[in-house]
């Protein structure tokens, strides 16, 4: 090695660890316990690049602390919570362990907003001076147009009969069936299906090039916040951005936003009434659909393999979802109507519930994040400082063994079901496993800011799954028809849903017993198809 480069690297050594030596000792003796990492500085940097969330799980399962410390390079305290108490405990203070200036700040980096912009997003960011201003505003348009009721049923009306159209696409004209890639199908109608429903008839994401624009923009998401030359290190997400961004300003400027939903209409009116000049609504609309877009349509394709990939859990969905169909003859000879009636699906088909709240414990990668607004002590005991971030990754709570049992690591499409005890008083060993606290299923997060799409992202995935599982056969192309397994180590660290690493190639084949049937799919209402996180049972 050169005599010089050895130099520098040792003087860059004796230095990372005189900081961190510097950094330990402003460690309050109070604060949750502080982890050292391996290489001084960086290295749970490193680990974070490497590992995303599940490096917060590797921590925990190695120290086995209910909350601990990590410091980041550039002197910011991440606070790590590790149990459902004390997750709790940070959720009952949003005003002092807050969200709104975390949430303004990532959507600010994102979008590439105007300074002008900013300044409007960041006014009383989180309600200190009243309760006024864009950020205040937000939830009070967001939460009510996503939640039980007109707005959300008018969505329903339009994205059911969409998705049974999809699926009607997928029917062939002789009995070999017709090819698709997994993740490429499904990625491309919910993308469409779903946009169509948010924005109507001038729905920008028509054009391909904005579709593709748009998973461009999504791939780079963590280049683009992390701010390290984005225009060379995420050029394409960068370029993604700008081409949807341009495209929202003519769907804008068009007028076409009066044919889209309440939930698009809503936030548009916030943002004009707080003077966002058109252009940064139009860039903050591009980061509202990583919300709306990816964690779905990641959670039916995990939804679909898990489900195909198991003739067990197959067998046992399609043994409960008969309980919501209803045959009728037609006039046509030899043809019949299937009706499903989704919105039964909630008391008829516990299992299918269970496999997609299944789906989320292992592949949700969504973690809370509060602001410290001011030195906080935590159940009496930890001392979170000023200025310091509160970490509650979903995956940490979701692989606790300590919640789930032994079994943790196992994928069990039985496990959220409600024990039933037998004829004799027992519970049959299909259903013995460990029932942890509501709290501990965190795919949407909670508290104030419990995820306020996770009735319609329920309901798409539980459409899409029940349209498959009675029409098709999926049979993989490769391996003999055996199913691969698929990794998702290069999903991305912001992610909130893992994404598979590998395309599965799929025969697609209608149902046996169902050549001569035609598919009718209701949902009559907008009330929770399921209820899986804790508010909702409150």
């Amino acid at each position: 090695m050169n005599a010089i480069l050895f130099l520098v690297l040792l003087i860059l050594i004796v230095i990372s660890y005189a900081i961190s030596g510097i950094v330990e000792a402003r460690h309050d003796a109070r604060e949750p316990p502080a982890l050292p990492s391996k290489i001084p500085l960086i290295g749970h940097v490193i680990g974070l690049l490497q590992k995303k969330a599940r490096y917060y799980a590797q921590l925990r399962h190695q120290q086995g602390a209910q909350i601990y410390s990590l410091a980041m390079p550039e002197g910011t305290k991440l606070y790590v919570v590790t149990s459902t108490k004390l997750i709790d405990a940070v959720q009952r203070q949003p005003k002092t362990l807050a969200f709104p200036p975390v949430g303004v700040k990532f959507a600010m980096s994102l979008a590439g907003s105007s300074k002008e912009a900013n300044n409007i997003a960041t006014d009383n960011i989180n309600g200190e001076d009243g309760d006024y201003g864009l950020s205040m505003d937000f939830n009070k348009v967001v939460y009510p147009a996503l939640s039980p009721g007109k707005s959300l049923e008018a969505m329903y009306s339009i994205i059911i009969p969409r998705i049974a159209a999809s699926l009607d696409g997928l029917k062939a004209e002789n009995s070999k069936g017709i090819t698709i890639g997994l993740t490429q199908w499904v990625r491309h109608e919910l993308t469409v299906t779903i946009t169509d429903c948010v924005y109507g008839l001038g729905n920008p994401f028509r054009e391909r090039a904005v579709e593709d624009a748009f998973w461009d923009f999504e791939n780079d998401l963590f280049r683009i916040m992390m701010n390290l030359l984005p225009s060379v290190s995420a050029r394409k997400g960068i370029q993604g951005r700008e081409l949807i961004t341009n495209a929202f300003l003519r769907y804008f400027q068009s007028g076409a936003l009066a044919t889209g939903s309440v939930f698009a209409q809503s936030r548009y009116a916030n943002a004009a009434k707080h003077n966002v000049p058109l252009v940064d609504i139009a860039r903050f609309e591009t980061v509202t659909l990583i919300g709306t877009l990816t964690s779905t349509i990641r959670t039916v394709i995990w939804m679909l393999y898990h489900i195909y990939s198991n003739p067990s859990i197959l067998s046992d969905c399609r043994e409960e979802v008969p309980k919501i169909m209803t045959a009728f003859p037609m006039s046509e000879k030899n043809r019949t109507l299937q009706s499903l009636d989704i919105t039964a699906l909630k008391s008829n088909c516990p299992i299918l519930g269970s496999t997609f709240q299944e789906v989320l414990r292992h592949h949700a990668l969504g973690t809370s994040v509060r602001q410290v607004m001011h030195d906080t002590l935590l159940e009496n005991r930890y001392l979170l400082k000023k200025g310091g971030m509160v970490l509650m990754p979903s995956v940490v709570v979701h692989s606790d063994p300590s919640l789930w049992g032994p079994s943790v690591n196992e994928f069990n499409h039985r496990r959220f079901l409600r024990p039933s005890p037998s004829a004799n008083g027992t519970t049959s060993k299909k259903q013995q496993h460990r029932t942890p606290p509501p709290s501990a299923f965190r795919a949407f997060g909670g508290g104030t800011t419990l995820c306020p799409g996770r009735h319609f992202a329920t309901t798409v995935t539980m459409a899409v799954t029940i349209m498959f599982v009675m029409r098709y056969e999926l049979r993989p192309l490769e391996q003999g028809g055996r199913w691969p397994h698929i990794t998702a180590h290069k999903t991305h660290a912001v992610a909130a849903v893992e994404q598979p690493d590998q395309e599965i190639e799929l025969e697609v084949t209608g149902r046996e017993g169902f050549e001569n049937s035609d598919w009718m799919f209701r949902l009559e209402g907008s009330e929770p198809m399921l209820t899986t996180v804790a508010e909702d049972l409150a």
